[in-house]
């Protein structure tokens, strides 16, 4: 709540007159109050009355006015009743007053009464005009006799739950009020010194500074007497009955105190003034004194009575002490009145222009409720010696409406092991929270330290919470428990694995694992190696050592004096052995590098995963799975006490060549050669390796250089009979017989290993660069004769394949004879309405000046519209069917007339049917003969010239409901739209969308259609009376949300268009 000044009170009868704090007195007990003039002998009960204020007020620039109103609040004037019962339920969990109050010329309650019938779980509390929780009002919502809610600053009441209000009573105090008041006391902090402060006033009597102190001391001591004590001895001995001089003393010589006796002028020109000041050698605290006096002031009574937030005054009749708030509602009903006394406080402070600010307020009667406390872990710590507890620190938590209390915490839960401060008292924690925050991160905490954690098993701890509160009302003791875990094992730490090829075809693993001696020493460590898990995240570490075609072998590590061993059982070639320490030189040069205060040991695991050849059969990649699990020596080999799984895995290459299936002299045609004197031959590296490899490498080389090559072995001694074969051999113009006489040469002597030398070291790499999918190469077209190229891979662990073994050798030709010539394509759409173009189906006209069959033509095709030429065109459509003459011109009328008066003697007609899109439709054709009868034959024709068409696709607009649901009253709909856009297509007219409210199913959208990128920008609302429907597209998301509230009985009608302006209707009803 936003006040400027907030109050609370509490009510102590008066049965016993002596001091708390004087019980020890040998000459007996002293009535305090026959010393105090003008105390009313006819009391009957004792108000100890604590307010706080705002911190930006600061320190007050006049003693705080306590006031009595002398005669008790009439219901009759200054309370209004509701006749009728109120129902909260899940749509209805809050009621305002402030229509009920308005009479009085206020919104806000001083106090709420009513009978509260209610859930078994369900809560019932007071909210301030903000919305907030009123802390202190919260309560059970099952109150058969009545309950009070005590303000002030009450808006209105909030339940959890199903719950039933009956004969609420709101009392409110109006700003014109006429009421009478008298004054009890004036209050400051008790700080000599201090003009403004010297003289306070009890009960109508001044006092200067010390004076008044005894006073408030021994009327506050004079309450808390008729209060019951706590339920411990060292409780009631040293705190509940400590001397209230020397609390006192300690908050009068504390820093904020202190400085506000030095500094007054200053603090209370600027409450926010902060001081600096040192509270051990070279460090310095900051802190504001007026916000400090404040945190004291809270917590404790004498404290606040010190400190001038609290003084406790008598009453006496007509009032009387309350027990509970369900007394409060019996005597408003009895009586007619509030039946407890109002009390205000008035305090006076200066603003930052220096002048006067004047606050009041009333002060809220406070009843002692116990606490609800629960303890949790909060962080962790590991052992500081080696094998020891690891410890972690308590945090208590505290309910909201706890948040003032002052907790003394029994470590020992009933054997009173009591924290102590550094003055031998028992401590006192206040619990700090974030009072905006209203979920249970916001609750008041407060820590205790650190408590070991068991070493093994889990165990239950439980503490003793005693709390009293600003008044020194004492609750009763509360224990909260929370299970504390042993510090978690350790797990084992993975390092680097690495897998090495020996030279006797082996595959050796090497793995580093590590441990941490510092904390803990390691029972067993179980290792689990399996190839190719099915889940490299979940392997069993218990498992062993799984080989492919082998049973698997456990994997158990043991120490001895920090010396690992494997624990017999697997083969004799199996190792772990210690790594040398190793501390990395990262520093600057020559400084040394600190020691490192853990015990870290890394350890090297080394085993033969087998031959290369069973490793790799089927597959060129394995990946490698390690998984590891490690026990204590402190917890034994229990199942709970397992550490996690430390796993990590490695990919292993085939470390072997790659092993190549090609052939040996096939012949290939490279493409025309190109305006651009070239001519392109494509490689196909697809079915060369059967496991995947990194790449592959072309060489390349004349066949020039091959037949000088082989003539020389062939024709040694023999210039004559070399060169006459020579010439044989380039006058031939059959490819085949060519490529077949260098193969003459060629062959016979590849198997001698000189000669195989000469014949790989004639080829050059075509591209430094590995090759990793299939490509092109270009040849010259001013070139004459075969290009041979002879092809190798590289593995995935970079070893190349064996050139020697000329596993791929193939020529290359560059085809001399005329290319067919470009077809013409015409495209040519059905009439609009038919079938065929309801089917999407579009037909081509294909010419040339050479026959070709139907087979020999393919299609290329694109929908996206970016295709700028016909090499562009990526995909290919396949033909519905091959039209005749006849039935192209029934389908496209004057088709055929169109196609005569072209100079093409050779046309095939066929129907295709593209995939429908809105964008423009590109298609190109070719011709490759189906069955060549000579290599040209292999060679397609160049492409028909690009050619586009737009074709509206077959589907229209379609709105279907895909979510319907109801929650809250509120109806939710989501529409999946089709072919409905938000951005213009170009060529076709932009998506439309038009919306109405109407009563019966067959009435028509009322609205002006809308373009529906404008309901994509800005949204569709109407709204009919308490009713509304609103309808919303998020860009690109392809639907509409529809959500409406109060339109039972309406239909909601929606129609839209898509850019061909075909529209699709839906109706909903609400």
């Amino acid at each position: 709540m936003s006040f400027r000044i907030y109050a609370r009170m509490a009510q102590f009868p008066l049965n016993k007159r002596e001091r708390v704090d004087q019980s020890d007195d040998p000459s007996g007990p002293v009535d305090p109050t026959s010393s105090i003039p003008d105390f009313p002998h006819d009391a009957t009960f004792m108000t100890t009355v604590h307010w706080k204020v705002q911190p930006t007020l600061g320190i007050a620039s006049e003693p705080f006015d306590v006031e009595l109103c002398t005669q008790p609040l009439s219901g009759e004037r200054f309370s209004r009743s509701h006749d009728e019962d109120i129902q909260f339920d899940d749509m209805h969990f809050e009621v305002s007053l402030g229509s009920l109050l308005t009479s009085l010329g206020t919104v806000e309650a001083l106090c709420v009464t009513a009978i509260v019938l209610g859930d078994q779980d369900a809560v019932i509390f007071a909210v301030d005009a903000a919305g907030e929780e009123i802390i202190e009002t919260r309560q059970p919502a099952h109150s058969p006799n009545g309950t009070a809610f005590i303000g002030p600053g009450i808006f209105g009441l909030r339940a959890t739950g199903s719950v039933t209000l009956k004969n609420l009573r709101a009392f409110a105090v109006p700003p014109n009020h006429n009421l009478e008041f008298t004054q009890l006391a004036t209050v400051a902090p008790a700080i000599a010194g201090i003009g403004a402060w010297r003289q306070q006033q009890y009960l109508n009597t001044n006092y200067d500074v010390a004076g008044i102190l005894d006073v408030r001391l021994a009327m506050d001591a004079l309450a808390r007497m008729n209060t019951e004590p706590p339920t411990v001895k060292v409780l009631e001995l040293g705190v509940h009955r400590r001397k209230s001089a020397e609390v006192a003393a300690m908050a009068l010589t504390s820093g904020p105190a202190q400085l506000i006796a030095g500094h007054y002028g200053e603090i209370i020109a600027n409450p926010a003034r902060s001081f600096e000041t040192e509270v051990q050698s070279g460090v310095f605290l900051t802190h504001c004194p007026a916000k400090m006096l404040q945190l004291l002031a809270g917590s404790d009574p004498v404290t606040a009575t010190t400190l001038g937030h609290a003084v406790t005054v008598p009453i006496k009749p007509p009032f009387s002490a309350l027990q509970s708030l369900e007394e409060i509602y019996a005597e408003v009903e009895s009586l007619g009145h509030l039946p407890y006394p109002l009390i205000r406080v008035r305090g006076h402070h200066l603003s930052s222009t220096g002048l006067k600010v004047v606050s009041e307020q009333f002060a809220a009667l406070s009843f002692a409720a116990d606490p609800i406390a629960t303890i949790e872990p909060g962080m962790i710590h590991g052992p500081s010696v080696l094998d020891e507890p690891g410890s972690t620190e308590l945090v208590v938590r505290l309910d909201r409406r706890s948040a003032s209390l002052a907790s003394f915490v029994d470590l020992g839960a009933g054997t009173l092991g009591f924290l102590i401060d550094e003055n031998g008292n028992p401590q006192r924690y206040i619990g700090t929270g974030k009072a905006e925050d209203h979920s249970d991160a916001g609750a008041p905490t407060f820590p205790l330290g650190a408590t070991p954690l068991p070493l093994a098993v889990p165990t239950e701890k439980s503490i003793n919470i005693h709390c009293s509160d600003t008044f020194g009302r004492w609750r009763n003791p509360v224990t909260a428990r929370c299970k504390l875990l042993p510090w978690p094992v350790q797990k084992p730490s993975w390092g680097a694995v690495e897998v090495d090829y020996p030279a006797d075809g082996t595959l050796l693993l090497r793995a580093e694992i590590g441990w941490d001696w510092t904390t803990r020493t390691p029972l067993e460590i179980h290792v689990g190696i399996v190839i190719d898990p099915d889940d490299p995240l979940r392997i069993d570490a218990q498992g062993g050592v799984r080989l492919p075609g082998q049973e698997a072998i456990p994997l158990v590590i043991k120490f001895k004096e920090k010396r690992p061993f494997i624990v017999p059982g697997v083969p004799p070639d199996w190792s772990i052995t210690l790594l040398p320490e190793y501390v990395p030189d990262d520093s600057p040069q020559g400084t040394p590098v600190p020691p490192t205060p853990s015990d870290f040991q890394r350890y090297r695991l080394q085993l033969s995963l087998g031959s290369a050849g069973d490793m790799f059969d089927t597959e060129s990649t394995r990946l490698v799975g390690l998984g590891a699990v490690a026990w204590e020596a402190v917890s034994g080999l229990r199942p709970e006490r397992r550490s996690e799984d430390s796993l990590t895995n490695v990919a292993v290459h085939d470390p072997r060549p790659p092993q190549l299936s090609g052939s040996r002299w096939h012949l290939d045609w490279a493409s025309r050669v190109s305006g651009s004197k070239s001519a392109r031959a494509f490689i196909d590296f697809s079915s060369l390796c059967q496991k995947p490899v990194a790449g592959f490498r072309i060489w390349r080389a004349h066949e020039s250089a091959l037949c000088d090559l082989g003539l020389a072995t062939r024709f040694q001694g023999d210039p004559v009979a070399a060169n006459r074969c020579f010439s044989e051999l380039r006058a031939e113009r059959d490819t085949t017989l060519r490529l077949a006489m260098i193969q003459g040469l060629i062959a016979p002597y590849l198997h001698r290993q000189t000669f195989l030398r000469a014949f790989i070291n004639l080829f050059e790499v075509d591209n430094s660069k590995i090759l990793t999918e299939s490509g092109e190469i270009e040849i010259s077209g001013a070139q004459g004769g075969l290009e041979f190229v002879m092809l190798t891979a590289v593995s995935l662990t970079a070893v190349p394949s064996d050139k020697m073994k000329l596993a791929d050798l193939r020529a290359i030709a560059v085809p001399v004879e005329p290319a067919t010539k470009a077809p013409l394509l015409r495209l040519f759409r059905p009439s609009v309405g038919t079938l065929m173009e309801h089917a999407g189906v579009i037909s081509l006209a294909i010419g040339s000046l050479e026959p070709f069959a139907a087979q020999d033509v393919r299609v290329f095709w694109d929908g996206d519209g970016g295709a700028s030429s016909e090499e562009e065109l990526l995909y290919r459509v396949e033909p519905v069917s091959e039209l005749v003459v006849q039935h192209l011109e029934q389908i496209c009328p004057g088709s055929v007339s169109a196609i005569e008066r072209m100079a093409i003697p050779h046309w095939r007609y066929f129907a295709v049917r593209p995939i429908p899109s809105w964008m423009p439709h590109s298609f190109s054709a070719d011709i490759l003969k189906s069955a060549p009868k000579k290599p040209s034959d292999t060679i397609p024709s160049p492409r028909s010239e690009l050619q586009r068409v737009r074709l509206v696709p077959p589907d229209g607009a379609a709105l279907e409901v895909i979510e319907d649901q109801l929650e809250n009253s509120v109806r939710s709909v989501s529409i999946e739209l089709r072919n409905i856009f938000e951005a213009n297509i170009p060529g076709f007219a932009p998506c439309m969308i038009q919306l109405g409210l109407v009563d019966a199913p067959d009435g028509s959208a009322g609205s002006a259609p809308l373009v529906f990128g404008q309901l994509v920008a800005n949204g569709w609302k109407f709204t009919n009376g308490t009713g509304a429907v609103e309808v919303l597209s998020a860009s690109g998301s392809g639907r509409l949300s529809v959500k409406t509230h109060g339109l039972s009985g309406k239909y909601l009608v929606i129609a839209a268009s898509d850019p061909a302006g075909r529209i699709d209707k839906l109706t909903l009803r609400l």
